[in-house]
């Protein structure tokens, strides 16, 4: 079962009723580029990005947006589990599973110090008395997580716990998807998930490198984005030496290949850095993911925000989300770098030899000295 990925996860709109089928990788927002496009004042033009992986669904925020999963205010990455609210900015949605339940499902239990609970339907874990699995342990919380089924997949969900939940050494930030021989941790107190039917191989307790790996930060990478090279270490280029615009405004110095030397004017507004061809900036280059950046240029300035990519976007070898950019600053899209230049207006060269102004008040000079003598006379 471990490597497939849960079949029929869906995002429905609880304001309209609209429902969005996910793919393993999108992007959430109001610009006409995203996988999902919702409109909302609210809403940014890349609001979210996320990835369904074989643990499920993982939304992170993009660009400081504002999301909340269940009434709680998320910066990070995040997983989320069928049943779960989503609210990015005033818009309302709710994760679904319509995938269809195995021919020949499996049944889960717990097993915690030679006790077992089987899971039916939905089964709480904390400290209260009506919890289905309860501990008289001050560290665990009143309802600590849930365990329920759907579509034949058991799922694990934090419930704002003081202490955490943790699967197999990581904690979790919100859901995941539960695998037969997972060990389940509560402060101090584990339990092992087993599955039944299917001819399973015996469950065995975990090693170090079992370990599932941790979830993502928000600026942390997520799997390839389809069609592009994860880069190798680089090194931060030295700056090259920038062509003196004609006019005043914002530049884009490309400093390595394959756009080393050219210099891109940034208009007022959103520019989009990617591989794909309709963007305002676009590089040839297998490390940079189709739309992998977004400059904003306002009077307050310039700034960068990652988008959709797989190497992620860094300034001055710094990797970020959101940042605003100073003149000077290197901004590194996957293997390509750029130099950011903020030039001030230049008075424009003179059209006329530089003598002629003092020739002209010369004359004007002596014109007024001629007629006062006239008039003298």
């Amino acid at each position: 079962m471990n490597g497939q990925v849960p079949e029929g996860l869906t995002l429905a709109s609880l304001d309209d009723g609209d429902s969005f089928e996910l793919g393993q990788q999108f992007t959430i927002g109001r610009h006409l580029n995203n996988d999902i496009i919702v409109a909302g004042e609210d809403v940014l033009d890349y609001h979210a990005r996320g990835q369904i992986d074989e643990r499920g669904l993982q939304i992170v925020p993009l660009n400081n947006a504002t999301i909340e999963v269940n009434g709680v205010y998320v910066s990070e990455a995040w997983r989320v589990v069928p049943a779960d609210e989503l609210r990015m900015g005033s818009l309302r949605f709710e994760v679904r599973d319509s995938g269809k339940a195995a021919l020949e499902p499996l049944s889960w239990t717990v097993h915690y110090k030679g006790e077992e609970v089987e899971v039916k339907g939905a089964l709480t874990i904390g400290r209260g008395s009506s919890a289905g699995i309860s501990f008289n342990n001050s560290h665990i919380s009143r309802e600590h997580a849930r365990l329920f089924v759907s579509s034949s997949n058991l799922w694990l969900l934090d419930l704002n716990s003081a202490n955490g939940t943790f699967v197999n050494g990581k904690r979790l930030l919100g859901g995941c998807r539960l695998f037969h021989g997972d060990e389940l941790s509560f402060d101090q107190l584990a339990m092992q998930v087993i599955g039944h039917g299917q001819d399973l191989t015996p469950a065995r307790k975990r090693e170090p490198a079992d370990l599932v790996a941790p979830l993502a930060s928000n600026n942390a990478a997520l799997d390839p984005i389809q069609g592009t090279v994860e880069m190798r270490a680089i090194t931060l280029p030295e700056a090259l030496q920038a062509p003196e615009p004609d006019s005043a405004g914002c530049y884009l110095v490309g400093q390595t290949s394959p756009v080393a030397g050219r210099v891109f004017a940034l208009h007022f507004g959103t520019t989009t850095i990617g591989r794909e061809a309709s963007v305002e900036i676009s590089i040839d280059e297998p490390s940079v993911s189709a739309r992998h950046a977004e400059l904003t240029y306002r009077a307050s300035g310039v700034a960068v925000a990652n988008l959709f990519s797989t190497n992620g976007t860094r300034v001055n070898g710094s990797a970020v989300d959101n940042l605003l950019l100073e003149d000077g600053d290197i901004i590194t899209v996957g293997n390509v770098s750029f130099l950011l230049r903020e030039t001030s207006a230049n008075s424009p060269p003179p059209r006329y030899p530089s003598w002629l102004p003092w020739a002209i008040g010369g004359a004007a000079a002596a014109i007024v000295a001629v007629a006062i003598v006239l008039a003298l006379q």
